[in-house]
């Protein structure tokens, strides 16, 4: 015959094990690997700097800390490959991170930053030229140009990626913006298109 002791004890054993397995769930959750080899040691520059990413596109730090102030701006390398950067421990970002593109010049579009993508080239002045589409699976559209020498054509439109660019109007010359591709998490890692010229 059960007593209500016997049922208050195994209450308290039912209590004690939901309670263990509770902290083991939250002990495994509290478990990441970035799969970061620690091989590039600890980053912690103390000064803006420059630096071009890498061949393979990934640095395996030990602990990231970039304080406020500072600006850590990465280049593109020759093979173009995105950033990846990897901890082993703690990951402290007060300050800049930035992967952002150049503009284009005269005559030329702006190479994308890391693993991005770059712009069209535009046309110049008065042209009967039309912009070029920027590169990339999200390149926004070239401007439209206008040989009415009493206005201008378009801009290009914007890159795409997680989101639609922006489209670029002038009077009746619209370029279009780039398509969404990719995702807003960024998984995979693909670069953003390149606006329009």
């Amino acid at each position: 015959m059960t007593t209500i002791t016997d049922l208050f004890c195994a209450a308290r054993k039912f209590v004690a094990t939901v309670l263990i397995i509770s902290a083991a769930s939250v002990c495994a959750q509290a478990q990441f690997s970035s799969g970061s080899t620690g091989a590039d040691g600890d980053f912690n520059p103390t000064a803006s700097q420059t630096i071009i990413v890498p061949d393979s596109g990934v640095f395996n730090f030990k602990t990231v800390n970039i304080p406020i102030g500072v600006i850590i701006t990465f280049l593109r390398n020759a093979k173009n490959t995105p950033l990846v950067i990897l901890a082993t421990g703690d990951v402290t970002i007060a300050g800049t991170i930035s992967v952002a593109g150049r503009d284009g010049g005269n005559g030329n579009g702006g190479f994308g930053g890391p693993g991005g993508f770059s712009g069209g080239t535009g046309a110049s002045g008065f042209d009967i030229f039309n912009g070029q589409p920027g590169d990339g699976p999200g390149g926004g559209g070239g401007g439209v140009a206008n040989t009415d020498t009493s206005q201008t054509g378009s801009g290009g439109g914007g890159g795409g990626h997680a989101s639609v660019g922006d489209s670029s109007a002038s009077g009746n010359f619209v370029a279009s913006g780039g398509q969404r591709y990719g995702t807003s998490t960024l998984q995979p890692l693909i670069g953003g298109s390149g606006g329009g010229g």
